[in-house]
């Protein structure tokens, strides 16, 4: 199934352990349910860098919940060299509204890429973590309530009505 809506179908989202965020041009395309996990690792990301996706405005975000506590685990992100900045940001609010439609306390991340700077993610409310592991590894919390967003910025649907 996937989800256009996430005011409308938030009770599906809710339900899945995993997800796949996919945003172009701006606006929400899907989220749709992943039930086969590739699992995020360095050579994925390395293969990414190496042949990069479409010329095209689009961003991908995979999410799981790390079953700890409620909090979510920001797998894997994909785009090209024509990716907005728009659409990134929209791919990030999505996941920032699915962690409160779950109730999570926080997104864990480890950023491979110096395309996603130490400055931006600060910006967006992401703090260093877990400063013995090597890489990295931000937090986004929410235990001072979630950042708002809104949504019908990104509906494809409420464009065209």
């Amino acid at each position: 199934m996937n989800v256009t809506d996430l005011v409308a179908q938030a009770d599906i989202v809710h339900s899945w352990k995993s997800g796949r965020i996919t945003m172009r041009e701006g606006l929400l395309v899907s989220i749709r349910r992943r039930r086969l996990k590739i699992p995020a690792s360095i050579a994925r990301v390395w293969i990414q860098e190496r042949f990069k996706p479409g010329n095209r405005d689009q961003c991908t975000i995979d999410y799981r919940s790390s079953g700890i506590g409620g909090f979510i685990v920001l797998e894997f992100i994909q785009s090209g060299p024509s990716t907005q900045l728009a659409t990134f940001r929209g791919a990030c609010q999505m996941l920032d509204e699915i962690a409160r439609i779950r109730q999570s306390v926080a997104i864990f991340a480890h950023v491979s890429t110096d395309a996603i700077t130490d400055r931006l993610l600060l910006r967006w409310g992401w703090e260093r973590h877990a400063g013995k592991l090597s890489g990295r590894h931000w937090i986004k919390r929410f235990y001072s309530g979630y950042p708002p967003v809104n949504l019908s910025r990104y509906n494809a649907t409420s464009m065209h009505s």
